[in-house]
């Protein structure tokens, strides 16, 4: 499964408003068995893929306009996802619990930006919710889980005030779907 040839990226949308981004990835598998193995499984296989590797971009990205400049320099995600183990991910396991941590991290902890963080999530939830129900719940990958010093994150991690990953898992259209809330 984790050969290109099998990968195909169907859909993305990038948003960026000051320091802050929000990228949204959908992904159709050609292996359709994939749906077939149980949320773990299918993790571990995509953590080995394009899907959940450190660039943030693809090369289907060519020639289309991105609302987010300079995504092909971005240094990508601040996880060593060949140590990443299946405990370092969290489950979110509904729509309304998701909801819940959107208003917690719109609202909470933000010493500067927060005008912008509310931006930004408005439009993200927005888009979010005209791709996904989020039926299955969500899986993520967040950051501030990790000591600063843990060898689970890239050398310039720090750069990264907030970072979270999320995969779901959507079995009834047969796609990987991720998306990636930054701030640097």
């Amino acid at each position: 499964m984790t050969e290109t040839t099998n990968i195909e990226l169907n859909y993305f949308k990038t948003i960026g408003h000051g320091y802050q981004w929000f990228l949204l990835y959908e992904f159709v598998i050609g292996d359709k068995t994939l749906f077939d193995k149980s949320d773990i499984e299918i993790l571990k296989e995509i953590i080995s893929s394009r899907i959940l590797n450190k660039s943030l971009y693809h090369n289907e990205m060519d020639g289309i306009e991105l609302e987010l400049k300079g995504l092909g320099e971005t240094p990508g995600r601040p996880y060593e996802f060949d140590k990443i183990e299946m405990s370092d991910f969290q489950f979110i396991n509904s729509k309304t619990d998701f909801k819940n941590w959107i208003t917690k991290f719109r609202t909470e902890g933000w010493v500067d930006d927060q005008d912008d963080a509310k931006f930004l999530m408005d439009r993200a939830e927005k888009e979010l919710w005209s791709r996904t129900d989020l039926k299955n719940g969500v899986w993520y990958l967040t950051k501030e889980n990790f000591e600063e010093d843990s060898d689970k994150l890239i050398e310039i991690h720090w750069i990264y005030l907030h970072f979270k990953t999320f995969i779901e898992i959507d079995r009834k259209n047969e796609t990987i779907r991720t998306f990636d809330f930054g701030y640097d």
